[in-house]
């Protein structure tokens, strides 16, 4: 039995196996009502509107409800399997800082934040290309992140400085664009659950926010 909810509104179709456990809490909350694309300007009422904590499945399945038109999303993921959450979280164990049962994937060696790479390792076998392809996923997001966080608060939708929506009514593209930005923010993968997905909700929040007026800086 599959895990539900986990597409932000009906939940994802199969069975993930033993993900299913990881896949029916890290899911996006459900919001409702959602923008409509191209659709009249929305209303944010609450300034935590968005997928809340830990909306991991959603992006790792390649399943938000926020999606904007552009470059057409991967329909594929190699992390999307039925043991892909414990294989990289529950991986063999750096004592009792990641891995294991304690299922951090980030932990401190003698001062220096680490990852912990044995679950990568797996099918990433050339850890020098590993650690280059790692540095690669967190220098890209960021700097996606950064453009659209720049025009989001552009518009008056995000506020830095709580790291929360700001209330009022926006167009709808660009609120859609928030809740993109929001769950890959909330996320904290740095695009390494599903980087290609990953990249296309930026790519496409960052054009529909240049159409609406906001160019990339």
């Amino acid at each position: 039995m599959g895990p539900a909810g986990a597409d932000g509104t009906t939940g994802p179709k199969g069975d993930k196996g033993s993900s299913n456990q990881c896949a029916c809490c890290h899911q996006s909350r459900v919001v409702s009502p959602v923008p409509v694309i191209g659709g009249p300007d929305f209303a944010i009422t609450s300034s935590r509107i968005g997928p809340h904590h830990g909306p991991n499945t959603n992006l790792i399945l390649g399943k938000t409800p926020f999606e904007l038109p552009g470059t057409a999303a991967p329909t594929t993921n190699a992390h999307s399997t039925a043991s892909g959450c414990i294989t990289c979280h529950m991986s063999a164990p750096c004592g009792y800082t990641a891995g294991g049962h304690n299922m951090g994937i980030w932990y401190d060696s003698h001062g220096t934040e680490t990852m912990l790479k044995t679950g990568c390792t797996t099918c990433h076998t050339n850890a020098t290309n590993l650690t280059t392809a790692i540095a690669n996923l967190t220098a890209d997001v960021t700097e996606r992140m950064a453009t659209l966080e720049a025009q989001l608060i552009a518009a008056g939708i995000y506020n830095s400085t709580t790291g929360l929506a700001n209330t009022g009514t926006f167009k709808a593209d660009a609120v859609l664009a928030y809740l993109n930005y929001n769950t890959i923010k909330e996320d904290r993968s740095n695009d390494a659950h599903n980087p290609e997905y990953i990249r296309v909700l930026l790519d496409n929040s960052i054009t529909a926010m240049t159409t609406l007026g906001y160019p990339a800086p």
